[in-house]
């Protein structure tokens, strides 16, 4: 896994600001304080994440988020339920049951 840091391309006159199209302007090209890199989220979808200010510690991060995100997602076991709504059950929970669920499937049953 790597790590960057974002860079953005700001225009100067000298050493002031100014915009794209003042002629004498020159582009530099600024790199953010923090490393950035990209965790790996459910369905292929990749997220940038700030980190530290040091690269060591940085790839470090990145690896300990990565492991973290993946345990978790790997703990998850997501399925449609009846109502089309999506369900998810982590192992070793008791999944939420409403105080009246029983009574309404008992009272639907009924009257079906």
């Amino acid at each position: 896994m790597s790590v960057w840091k974002k860079q953005s391309v700001k225009w100067f006159k000298g050493e002031k600001r100014s915009k794209k199209g003042v002629t004498g302007a020159e582009p530099r090209t600024l790199y953010s304080k923090r490393f950035y890199g990209t965790l790996n989220i459910y369905d292929n979808k990749k997220r940038q994440v700030p980190l530290t200010e040091d690269q060591d510690t940085s790839e470090a991060l990145l690896k300990t988020l990565q492991r973290l995100h993946q345990s978790s997602r790997t703990a998850r076991e997501i399925n449609l339920g009846a109502s089309g709504r999506l369900q998810v059950a982590i192992e070793g929970e008791e999944q939420y049951r409403h105080p009246h669920q029983d009574t309404f499937n008992r009272t639907k049953a009924l009257l079906v």
